[in-house]
Protein backbone atom coordinates (compact mmCIF):
# COMPACT_ATOMS: atom_id res chain seq x y z
CA UNK A 1 0.00 0.00 0.00
CA UNK A 2 1.46 3.34 -0.99
CA UNK A 3 1.63 6.41 1.20
CA UNK A 4 1.90 6.56 4.96
CA UNK A 5 -1.06 4.30 5.67
CA UNK A 6 -1.20 0.50 5.56
CA UNK A 7 0.00 -2.65 7.27
CA UNK A 8 3.72 -3.29 7.71
CA UNK A 9 5.60 -5.47 10.15
CA UNK A 10 2.43 -6.49 11.98
CA UNK A 11 1.41 -2.89 12.70
CA UNK A 12 -1.52 -1.11 11.07
CA UNK A 13 -1.55 2.58 10.33
CA UNK A 14 -4.65 4.09 8.81
CA UNK A 15 -6.27 7.44 8.35
CA UNK A 16 -9.26 6.94 10.61
CA UNK A 17 -9.62 4.23 13.27
CA UNK A 18 -12.80 3.84 15.28
CA UNK A 19 -13.94 1.06 17.55
CA UNK A 20 -17.00 0.46 19.67
CA UNK A 21 -19.76 -1.86 20.82
CA UNK A 22 -23.20 -2.57 19.43
CA UNK A 23 -26.07 -4.49 21.08
CA UNK A 24 -28.07 -6.84 18.85
CA UNK A 25 -31.39 -8.27 20.06
CA UNK A 26 -31.85 -11.88 18.94
CA UNK A 27 -35.03 -13.85 18.23
CA UNK A 28 -35.87 -17.49 19.01
CA UNK A 29 -33.46 -18.61 16.27
CA UNK A 30 -30.55 -16.46 17.50
CA UNK A 31 -30.94 -14.02 14.60
CA UNK A 32 -31.04 -10.22 14.75
CA UNK A 33 -29.57 -7.00 13.45
CA UNK A 34 -28.74 -3.48 14.59
CA UNK A 35 -27.24 -0.34 13.09
CA UNK A 36 -24.68 2.08 14.46
CA UNK A 37 -23.20 5.42 13.47
CA UNK A 38 -19.56 6.41 13.68
CA UNK A 39 -18.58 9.21 16.06
CA UNK A 40 -16.95 10.96 13.12
CA UNK A 41 -17.69 10.26 9.45
CA UNK A 42 -14.99 8.39 7.56
CA UNK A 43 -13.48 9.86 4.39
CA UNK A 44 -14.15 6.62 2.50
CA UNK A 45 -16.30 3.55 3.15
CA UNK A 46 -14.30 1.72 5.83
CA UNK A 47 -13.36 -1.88 6.45
CA UNK A 48 -15.18 -3.18 9.54
CA UNK A 49 -13.96 -6.12 11.65
CA UNK A 50 -16.65 -7.47 14.03
CA UNK A 51 -16.46 -9.89 16.96
CA UNK A 52 -18.72 -11.11 19.76
CA UNK A 53 -17.88 -9.35 23.02
CA UNK A 54 -18.22 -9.78 26.76
CA UNK A 55 -20.26 -12.33 28.67
CA UNK A 56 -21.94 -13.60 25.48
CA UNK A 57 -18.63 -14.22 23.73
CA UNK A 58 -18.07 -17.93 24.41
CA UNK A 59 -21.65 -19.00 23.71
CA UNK A 60 -22.33 -16.75 20.74
CA UNK A 61 -19.10 -17.51 18.90
CA UNK A 62 -19.66 -21.24 19.11
CA UNK A 63 -22.66 -21.04 16.78
CA UNK A 64 -23.14 -17.47 15.56
CA UNK A 65 -22.08 -15.59 12.47
CA UNK A 66 -21.76 -11.79 12.19
CA UNK A 67 -22.05 -10.10 8.81
CA UNK A 68 -21.47 -6.39 8.24
CA UNK A 69 -23.77 -4.88 5.59
CA UNK A 70 -24.91 -1.46 4.43
CA UNK A 71 -21.54 0.14 5.15
CA UNK A 72 -21.32 3.88 4.55
CA UNK A 73 -18.94 6.60 5.64
CA UNK A 74 -21.37 7.28 8.52
CA UNK A 75 -21.98 3.77 9.91
CA UNK A 76 -23.05 0.19 9.21
CA UNK A 77 -25.52 -2.58 10.01
CA UNK A 78 -24.46 -5.77 11.85
CA UNK A 79 -26.47 -8.93 11.13
CA UNK A 80 -26.21 -11.90 13.53
CA UNK A 81 -27.32 -15.38 12.43
CA UNK A 82 -27.60 -18.47 14.62
CA UNK A 83 -26.20 -17.10 17.86
CA UNK A 84 -26.47 -19.43 20.84
CA UNK A 85 -28.16 -16.60 22.77
CA UNK A 86 -31.85 -16.89 21.85
CA UNK A 87 -34.45 -14.21 22.65
CA UNK A 88 -31.75 -12.10 24.26
CA UNK A 89 -29.02 -9.64 23.45
CA UNK A 90 -25.51 -10.21 22.14
CA UNK A 91 -22.86 -7.51 22.17
CA UNK A 92 -20.75 -6.98 19.09
CA UNK A 93 -17.44 -5.15 19.26
CA UNK A 94 -16.06 -3.66 16.07
CA UNK A 95 -13.00 -2.00 14.65
CA UNK A 96 -13.55 0.20 11.61
CA UNK A 97 -10.79 1.80 9.62
CA UNK A 98 -10.42 3.85 6.47
CA UNK A 99 -7.15 2.96 4.77
CA UNK A 100 -7.57 5.36 1.84
CA UNK A 101 -4.79 7.92 1.63
CA UNK A 102 -6.13 11.42 0.99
Amino acid sequence: MAGKFGVKGGCMRSQNNQAGHLSVATDASGNGSATTSFRQAMKAVPDVIPAFYGATSANAQSAGIITIVEKTTNGFKAVVKGATTKNGTVTISYHAFDDIYR
